[in-house]
């Protein structure tokens, strides 16, 4: 009987236990998703120049705002402009338990610009940033060493506005391309669309014009464990999607440990398809033959292996075509609403001579792309 009553008493003490952490774990995961950002947005109301949401949004923050958008057919970035954006200099959001700092007036970016040091290092490097697990060796998480430098000369002359004009043939060539499928009177779905534009963009000037005659195609592993057989247009945006969310998953934001490598639902599903992605890219970067491809000049002309760039390439592809299809939505919609502006800057071009007469060929001067790129 002494026995029985000892393991008992020793179940029931490791009971209490599991009961005492699972409590423990649980508030704190309402302090750090819901009573800090709530103190926060408490602390920030006293100043007038600081716009702060009037929801919480826990536990995900601006990425909820972000969906509620996109699924209601808005543009993924229009929660920024929700509001008098000319009454504030900042607006105080939160992704997962982080506070951030968005700056809206040009007093805020100057102010803010006077703090930035002269050298600025990378902390990002242990655990990386959404993307980390499938790109940790990228140029924005790595720390500035002597190939950091190198790399980061050698992206910034192959991406400089003179060098890249060269590849404004092939961006006029996709929309064209596009804009044949589009029926007239059909509803489209602008994001979708020009994510798909935006992507094939950048695709064919970092990996050829033959890109896709040679992309293979990828085998996806859904959550249920089933797969599908994706092209690379599909296959990219969803996984990327697939990782944004399990980031801010709270036993990720928790662990980050889980995230990064792979454990656990939905992190290990996540890794499955960046694991596909990569052993299917690597064996496609091997078949480019374009010289002017981006990839192409940097192995060919600056002698890097593939395995030093890899992570370049693919957080290249991404960052590229992500915030690009994203910003010329928001810019269509907004001169749509507002065409006196469409009749500035339509203006402005022809002065520039970039809507008749113009040589798509030639390469523009920096001065003509970058008023270009104002006016975006």
């Amino acid at each position: 009987i002494s026995n029985k009553m000892d393991i008992f008493s020793i179940i029931i003490l490791i009971s209490k236990w599991i009961t005492l952490t699972a409590v423990s774990f649980c508030v704190y995961l309402v302090w750090i998703f819901v009573v800090n950002p709530w103190n926060q947005q408490r602390k920030y109301r006293k100043y007038k120049n600081v716009y702060v949401p009037e929801r919480l949004n826990a536990p995900s923050g601006d990425l909820i705002e972000m969906e509620e958008k996109v699924a209601n057919g808005k543009f993924r970035f229009q929660y920024l402009t929700d509001f008098d954006p000319t009454k504030y200099d900042i607006r105080l959001g939160h992704l997962g338990p982080h506070t951030h700092f968005q700056l809206i007036s040009h007093r805020a970016h100057e102010e803010v610009n006077k703090l930035i040091p002269a050298v600025v290092d990378r902390h990002t490097a242990k655990f990386g940033v959404q993307f980390g697990p499938l790109i940790k060796d990228t140029l924005g998480l790595k720390r500035s060493t002597k190939m950091f430098k190198n790399k980061r000369q050698v992206f910034l002359k192959i991406l400089g506005f003179n060098y890249s004009s060269k590849y404004i043939s092939t961006m006029i060539n996709i929309v064209k391309e596009k804009i044949a499928t589009w029926q007239e009177g059909q509803e489209v779905n602008a994001l979708l669309e020009m994510g798909n534009v935006a992507l094939r963009i950048i695709v064919q000037i970092t990996f050829g014009k033959d890109a896709d005659s040679k992309m293979p195609e990828l085998s996806y592993t859904n959550p249920d464990g089933s797969k599908s057989l994706m092209n690379f247009y599909e296959f990219f945006p969803k996984l990327m999607a697939d990782l944004l969310k399990a980031e801010f998953y709270p036993l990720n934001v928790v662990f980050p440990f889980l995230f990064l490598n792979g454990w656990l639902y939905p992190n290990n599903i996540n890794k499955k398809n960046m694991l596909e992605l990569r052993s299917k890219m690597s064996s496609f970067m091997d078949t480019i033959e374009d010289k002017d491809s981006v990839y192409k000049q940097l192995v060919d002309n600056h002698k890097f292996k593939k395995e030093d760039i890899f992570d370049d390439i693919i957080g290249l592809v991404h960052a590229a075509h992500q915030t690009s299809h994203h910003t010329v939505c928001t810019v269509l919609f907004n001169i749509k609403k507002h065409p006196q502006w469409l009749e500035k800057i339509q203006k402005e071009l022809e002065d520039a001579g970039l809507t008749t007469g113009c040589d798509i060929e030639a390469k523009l001067t920096r001065d003509v792309i970058h008023e270009s790129a104002n006016l975006a």
